[in-house]
């Protein structure tokens, strides 16, 4: 075999090799993150009920997008909820629900960034 198609080859399967074991390493921190959120939902149900947004929104459902910001230590550096007008009280709950929880750490200079939707339901 022509020694560049072989090097070729070999450049290529490292390439694959390391692009895999990248998508697999992101996919394992999401899903580390999103669990440790979902470990919280009876906390954010409470901050949604005790708060009543399904009045505010006239509504049996309510849909939240929390969009997050963490840093290379896990800690959250930027915190918001999608643009609908919620109350200053329940944006402050779901905030200190999400303080304190324990992010996993990134690699070092890392940051990731992300939506997570969550639909309350009035009971």
């Amino acid at each position: 075999m022509n020694k560049i198609i072989l090097n070729t080859i070999i450049f290529l399967v490292f390439t694959s090799c390391s692009t895999l074991q990248e998508r697999t390493k992101k996919r394992e921190l999401q899903s580390k993150i999103i669990r440790a959120l979902n470990s919280k939902i009876a906390d954010f149900s409470n901050c949604a009920a005790k708060n009543d947004i399904y009045t505010k929104f006239n509504a049996q459902r309510v849909r939240v997008e929390l969009q997050l910001k963490l840093n290379s230590k896990g800690q959250v550096e930027m915190f918001q909820l999608d643009n609908k007008s919620y109350d200053e009280k329940f944006v402050d709950c779901i905030f200190k629900t999400i303080d304190i929880i324990i992010f996993p750490a990134l690699g070092k200079d890392e940051a990731i960034e992300l939506t997570q939707p969550m639909i309350f339901t009035k009971k």
